[in-house]
């Protein structure tokens, strides 16, 4: 896929809570036109993705719209963020039966000197850690969305998942980076670690090899 096509891939899939949001609260249209919009960014995602990439969560809206269409049923839709928030609970739940649990996944792909910092051992806890906090992070939102979905009016459920859910999302990052930027500059001084220079040497001897 090219980064033009990942970009408006990025874009629609960014900009669909909004769309529900607008939809649903501020234009105040039924399940219909929701479950359109999830129909054509799934089946776009899923060209998109045919070589690969993320089919997951495209099959899922997909799914929900289809079988919307057929049975009329708006907890059709509105189920469709439990099943989400379901997969990507999992995903991180999952992980850590594995030697890198997602968090010290993504760790590593952010900073190549992870793997040869003196301090290795503290930061593996500290992205289990920190895994195990977005375990609990989506637990709380499944929950919170089941009870929406059987209970809740399609107003509330709008703005919950449109606006609410994203929101706490968001602040999840923000702490999660403030806190990291404090963890490794404390980790960085105890063992008088230049991370950059790290970075540096390994991308030396990378070259090297080849």
């Amino acid at each position: 896929m090219s980064k033009f096509w990942k970009v408006v891939l990025s874009v629609c899939l960014f900009i669909y809570p909004v769309f529900i949001f607008l939809t649903l609260v501020v234009f105040e249209k039924d399940m219909r036109v929701v479950s359109l919009g999830m129909m054509i960014i799934g089946v776009l995602a899923l060209i998109l993705n045919f070589k690969g990439g993320n089919k997951v969560t495209p099959l899922i809206m997909c799914g929900c719209a289809l079988v919307f269409i057929i049975t009329k049923s708006d907890m059709v839709i509105k189920f469709y963020p439990c099943w989400i928030t379901a997969v990507f609970g999992w995903m991180f739940l999952s992980s850590l039966i594995h030697k890198d649990p997602i968090i010290l996944k993504f760790a590593k792909l952010w900073d190549t000197s992870i793997p040869v910092h003196p301090g290795y051992d503290q930061i593996s806890r500290y992205c289990i850690t920190w895994n195990w906090i977005w375990v609990a992070f989506f637990t709380f939102q499944l929950v919170i969305n089941f009870y929406l979905a059987m209970w809740g009016s399609s107003r509330a459920w709008a703005i919950y998942n449109g606006l609410v859910s994203y929101l706490l999302q968001g602040l999840m990052f923000v702490l999660q980076f403030s806190v990291n930027f404090f963890f490794n500059r404390n980790l960085d001084r105890k063992y008088n670690f230049d991370r950059k220079k790290a970075r540096e040497e390994l991308k030396a001897q990378k070259e090297a090899s080849k």
